[in-house]
């Protein structure tokens, strides 16, 4: 049951202008943890933010920065997995055959990182905590050809980014190489399960087995799994999750169809959905055993919408959301959209003739999605006159745009005061049982 202070503080985090107003202090202001599950998202998810037709530079960098973290903001996300990518010049190894001229491009990148560039990293971090967003873990990908400065470098800025360790696309023979720094700088190390592009290896860091022996390395060494390339390769994600989840960072969020393991691209990635991996049921396992490391969406699909729209695609079409109040994500509530509340378990609601008893909606099941045609013969509850846009209170309405107003003045309000917020916009949710 939500306070009136509470509901207020929710309805505020949902008008249009909190999305766009950081705070100067670089206090958290909004919560992306529902039901005690920390939600994140690893930046690699904003990737077509960036502006390919100009060439990198640090001015280029912060630019790119400034807009994913607004892109966050307005995803309603507070926690950050930091993909390295953002900030770097191109020159990492790629899939197939190692030229030349890729390992020129691979010295040209090591000499960067050598140079130790650490003002544009401090840049960062000022620029996702001034927008209310903590970096958890830096990703800081280990291929075969890292040299032990740069390791060494990879924690050095995990430290000025305020994460708590890094995190790795990595080969079996490169991680074991990493483990001793994580020693060194007491700091988690985390294989992250993917069969990396620059792994040569078909036996690589996507299977069960080498994930365990890499976490036994040290006590600073840890898993980040990727329920989508595990499920795709064979892996039982909800097993794995069961059996070592105190073994693991984070977790990497995506859909992918089962016993398919070749090399994912955008175009092959499905949406959140329409493959075999479990999102719904890890997440409802976090829920119910309170494992405390986060949950990151990782957007990776084909669309022709922005990423900042597919981010948040990824909680709000969810067939069957796995926490009634998952569609927090769409904060941005406008004038005309519903907000759908249910009543409490034990409650006793009111109608407008001044009746007091049981009402139908008081049930396991959700309210029906205003968005969505009624049936004819179906009433609408209170009295409400067609073609007005209402919130069904088990029995009672309200106007959204009365509700919206009255939280933003810190006023009572008898929503706040009797009903539990179970959503905002138009997305259906349904209760874990």
């Amino acid at each position: 049951m939500y306070t009136r202070r509470e509901f207020n503080k929710l309805m505020l985090a949902s008008v249009p202008a909190a999305a766009n107003s950081w705070p100067a202090s670089g206090a958290t202001k909004f919560s992306s943890k529902f039901g005690g599950v920390q939600i994140g998202v690893e930046t690699y998810s904003y990737r077509s933010l960036r502006d390919t037709s100009q060439p990198w530079s640090p001015e280029w960098v912060d630019a790119l920065l400034h807009k994913v973290a607004e892109g966050m903001v307005e995803d309603g996300i507070d926690v950050a997995e930091f993909w390295n990518g953002l900030i770097e010049p191109p020159g990492g190894i790629e899939r197939g055959p190692v030229t030349p001229e890729g390992l020129q491009r691979r010295d040209g990148l090591r000499k960067w990182r050598l140079s130790r560039p650490t003002t544009i990293y401090e840049r960062a971090r000022k620029t996702f905590n001034d927008a209310g967003i903590d970096v958890e873990f830096f990703m800081y990908n280990f291929d075969d050809y890292m040299s032990d400065e740069e390791i060494d470098w990879g924690f050095e800025l995990a430290k000025i980014l305020g994460a708590k360790g890094v995190t790795a696309n990595c080969t079996v023979k490169s991680i074991k190489k990493a483990a001793p720094f994580a020693e060194k700088h007491k700091m988690i190390l985390s294989s992250h399960s993917e069969d990396a592009p620059f792994d040569p290896n078909i036996d690589g860091m996507v299977f069960a087995s080498n994930l365990i022996d890499a976490a036994n390395l040290n006590p600073y060494m840890r898993i980040t799994l990727d329920i989508g390339h595990f499920t795709a390769y064979g892996g039982d994600a909800v097993k794995f999750v069961q059996e070592n989840h105190a073994k693991i960072s984070n977790l990497h969020l995506k859909d992918r169809l089962k016993n398919h393991p070749e090399f994912h691209t955008d175009e092959n990635t499905p949406i959140w959905g329409k493959g075999d991996a479990p999102i719904k049921q890890v997440l409802q396992l976090m829920k119910r055993e309170k494992y405390p490391f986060p949950a990151c969406i990782e957007y990776e699909y084909k669309s022709d919408q922005p990423a900042v729209v597919e981010v948040k695609r990824c909680w709000t079409t969810q067939r069957q959301p796995w926490h009634r109040n998952c569609p927090l994500f769409g904060r941005q509530v406008e004038a005309d959209q519903t907000l759908f509340i249910r009543a409490g378990r034990t409650l006793r609601s009111r109608n407008r003739q001044g009746e007091r008893g049981p009402q139908p909606h008081q049930s396991s099941k959700c309210h029906r999605n205003p968005s969505f045609p009624r049936p004819a013969d179906e009433p609408v509850h209170g009295g409400a006159s067609a073609g007005m846009r209402i919130g069904d209170l088990g029995g009672r309405v309200f106007d959204i745009n009365k509700i919206v107003a009255s939280s933003q003045q810190g006023r009572k309000t008898e929503a706040s005061r009797r009903w539990n917020l179970v959503s905002i916009g138009h997305v259906p949710c349904s209760r874990i049982g």
